[in-house]
This record gives structure tokens, sequence and C-alpha cells, in this order.
């Protein structure tokens, strides 16, 4: 990711804040987004970028917080919730089939974005829609050879399981290879994942850049992430530095904290601070082991 980053104008930043946010925050901007919007069930289903993915998330916060939300935009929340979470199962299964099938071929895999972030941090699996599974290989050519014992065929230029959920196999994220990653076994799942600081600034580094330009899905993640309380701080200021993704980072993150009240440990002077530490170039890889 290169250049300045996308941020939200008012009008998203009240639906993201609505679906991420807690207590009043949460409220609050719900009902500005909603009294903005008018027809809140036409609103949230024409929305593909934004809204559509945030569905499953807006009706767990709204039940959550008690959202005045209209029946028929309740009956679409409620039918995106229970159509992530069927989806969800069938996702998680075909992913231990492929992860299973690259550990017997003793083929060295990462699963990150989407997959990982679900699955570790999230409190619900069905919370997160993830369109395709992304995998961090040393050898992609040999890693899909292998995925075709787990149902993936090559079609065209793409590879895509019997159920039509693609692969996409990475020999880099951002710049980095393999090697450069410190990788975890995630909570309850079995899989290899990046750690929590690693996948903390990818997203901020990688949502929203490569798909669609009007994506945000990097603030709920962020909020997720940030919310497990297993971010090494030091450990995603390294990452940030090394990808050369300052600019990026730090407006994104200085927006969580500015719009979505998210702090680093030490309230929002420490945030401030850290985000001043990466802008001005302070903190450098070899500094932190």
């Amino acid at each position: 990711m290169t250049g300045p980053a996308l941020l939200p104008d008012d009008r998203t930043a009240d639906l993201l804040i609505a679906a991420c946010a807690q207590g009043s925050a949460a409220r609050s901007a719900w009902d500005r987004w909603s009294s903005r919007v008018g027809d809140v069930r036409r609103a949230l289903g024409e929305d593909a970028d934004v809204a559509r993915p945030l569905l499953p998330l807006l009706y767990d916060t709204s039940r959550r917080e008690g959202f005045p939300v209209p029946v028929d935009a309740a009956t679409l929340l409620r039918s995106a919730h229970l159509t992530e979470t069927l989806r969800a199962r069938a996702y998680d299964e075909v992913l231990r089939r492929l992860t299973h099938e690259l550990s017997q071929a003793q083929v060295r895999h990462i699963v990150v974005r989407g997959g990982a972030v679900g699955a570790c941090f999230y409190a619900d699996r069905a919370l997160r829609h993830a369109h395709d599974i992304e995998l961090l290989v040393t050898a992609p050519r040999g890693s899909r050879h292998v995925a075709r014992r787990a149902g993936f065929r090559r079609q065209r230029r793409r590879v895509v399981h019997d159920t039509g959920l693609p692969l996409r196999l990475h020999r880099e994220l951002l710049g980095a290879g393999i090697g450069q990653w410190i990788s975890q076994d995630s909570v309850g799942a079995g899989l290899e994942t990046l750690t929590a600081g690693e996948s903390l600034a990818v997203a901020l580094l990688t949502e929203g850049r490569e798909r669609s330009a009007s994506s945000f899905q990097w603030v709920a993640d962020a909020a997720a992430i940030v919310a497990s309380g297993a971010v090494d701080w030091r450990r995603f200021a390294v990452v940030v530095r090394r990808s050369g993704g300052v600019e990026a980072a730090t407006a994104r993150l200085g927006w969580l904290v500015d719009r979505l009240g998210l702090a680093v440990p030490g309230g929002r002077a420490a945030s401030l601070a850290l985000i001043d530490d990466l802008r001005e170039a302070r903190v450098r890889p070899g500094r932190f082991r």
C-alpha cells in the first residue's frame, strides 16, 4: 500500500461507528446515520461495498445496544447474520481441509487476512465475512498442487474450490516473505496465522486498497483485533516501518483513535504518541526484538 490512506466520509463513518463501537457512541452514530439516510432498509441493502459486509456485525451490535431498527431493516440484518452463520461453517470446513492437506505435505503456510481475522479476533466467526481464502506460502505452484487434494481446481486464472470459494496464494505480504513473519496458532481454530500486531498492520495497510476503494473493512477488523488485547504494539510498529506504510498506517490509526475511540494501552495519549513515533520514523525494526 502506497500513498495516503482512504478514510471514511462522515456518513460512512457513522455507520462504521454504529457497527464497531459500544454504548452511547454506537447508539448516537446509528441515530445520526439512520436520520440522514431516511429509508434504513434501502440504504443497507443497496450499499454493497460498505454496508453489506457489515450487516451481521450490525445485527449483533444493534441487539446488544438496543438500536431502534425498523422492522424491515431488522429482518434484513437477521437474515444476513443467519446466512453468514451457515456460510462460515462451510468456509471453516474447506479451510480446515486445505490446511490439513498442506500440513500433511509439509508445505509451510500462514492463513492471512479475512479468514484468519474472523477466526482469531471476532467474538463470532459469522460476524466477519471472508469472500476467499488467503495464504502466505513459500511456493505457490506447489501449494496449488496440494490444494487439489482439498477440492480446489484451476479455473482460468483463478484457483477455486468445488463450492465456489476462491483461493489466493501470496509469496509475499507487504513485501515480506513467510520467513519474515512470526506465526502463531489461533486459539481454538488450529490455524497458523499472523500475530495480532501483524494482523493489525496488514488490516490497516491492505484492506480497502486491493479490492473496492470504497471498502472500509479495516475499521471493523482493527476494532476486533485491538479489543482482543493481544496486540504487541512494538511488533505492529516494526511491520509498519518495514513495509514503508507509515503514512497510511498513521492516517488510519489516527482516524480510529479520533472517531472510534480506539486506544493502545495507556489511553489516548499513548495512542497519539505511537502515531507520532511512526510518523517521525522514531520506531525502527532494530529497536525491538
